[in-house]
């Protein structure tokens, strides 16, 4: 029997659409990534209000093999990272995706810009992510040996300088 490596299986995470409160699962950390994806599937479950927002593509995008593909469009919105009940918002960021029509057995990657952005780190050896907001410092973590479920630990208070 073939063991995996947790540091080859990808860090994946939920998140919520701020603007409607849909919950978008299984989004995929790529730090490969200098764009932020949304496959067409997850684009149309979303409500028409958010669809409505799409925008034509501005630019093409190049894949790691070279091969090159107009995306549909592009979508803003606001991303939140929320709790494992899906009730609080840990911290939230605006997003620019771009809709592709491609298979993928996620629904999104969020990519350097995003991670930037919520000011993440993310890490594969332990599949985790972390990122200050207001409370401290919050850490998303998949479970052990699964890829499509996360877990959220309370914010650590961040340190002050009065001694």
């Amino acid at each position: 029997m073939q063991t995996i490596n947790p540091s080859h299986v990808p860090i994946i995470i939920k998140g919520r659409i701020a603007d409607c409160g849909y919950n978008v699962r299984r989004l995929n950390v790529d730090t490969g990534s200098n764009v932020d994806v949304m496959y067409e599937h997850c684009f149309r479950q979303l409500p028409v209000k958010i669809r409505s927002k799409m925008q034509a593509p501005t630019t093409i995008l190049s894949g790691f093999s070279g091969e090159s593909a107009w995306p549909l469009g592009c979508i803003e919105f606001e991303l939140e990272l929320v709790d494992d009940n899906d009730s609080t918002r840990i911290r939230a960021v605006p997003v620019k995706s771009c809709v592709v029509r491609s298979y993928s057995c996620y629904n999104a990657l969020l990519g350097r810009v995003t991670l930037q952005k919520f000011g993440a780190v993310p890490s594969t050896v332990h599949g985790m992510i972390k990122f200050p907001t207001k409370q401290g410092i919050a850490t998303i973590r998949k479970e052990s040996g699964r890829a499509l479920c996360a877990s959220v630990t309370p914010p650590k208070p961040l340190p002050t300088n009065e001694e």
